[in-house]
């Protein structure tokens, strides 16, 4: 229940700082470039030289999954697009709904899955690290998967 708030915190505050300036929240771009998809006209992305201090040992991102190609995954805020590693390590969640209590609280069940189990449109949290050569690392992903919306 942690994680869901953490992550609906983080979507809070992205969608704040974009209606303050106008512009979608980014990271700022420096020289590497991450994965760029024409599809969406997503822009390069390096979110590796500010991280690379001793003093932040990870930092999460949340975004939609748009591709998966072997142990790498893509993932993408609607702007900007990041190439992630995933490895052995890796811890992959996925918080789903499963039903609600008698006064209408919704109750999320974990549930431990692999690579294979996320889909292209998934909702990710991404607890990312910076590899010694520069790569970003999952150290764990967490799938949110949103309820349908309700009938009015």
């Amino acid at each position: 229940m942690i994680v869901v708030g953490v992550a609906l915190l983080a979507i809070g505050i992205l969608v704040g700082m974009s209606l303050k300036t106008g512009k979608p929240a980014t990271v700022a771009n420096t020289s590497c470039q991450a994965a760029n998809t024409s599809a969406s006209n997503a822009q390069p992305v390096n979110p590796v030289s500010p991280l690379s201090s001793g003093v932040i040992s990870s930092v999460f991102a949340f975004g939609k999954l748009d591709s998966v190609a072997g142990q790498k995954i893509n993932v993408s805020s609607g702007v900007d697009v990041i190439t992630v590693t995933t490895n052995s390590n890796t811890k992959i969640v996925s918080y789903e709904q499963s039903g609600k209590d008698a006064k209408g609280n919704v109750s999320v069940i974990p549930k431990n899955i692999t690579l294979k189990d996320l889909k292209i449109g998934d909702y990710l949290n991404i607890n990312l690290k910076v590899s010694n050569s520069g790569e970003l690392v999952a150290a764990s992903i967490n799938r949110v998967v949103l309820p349908p919306p309700e009938a009015k």
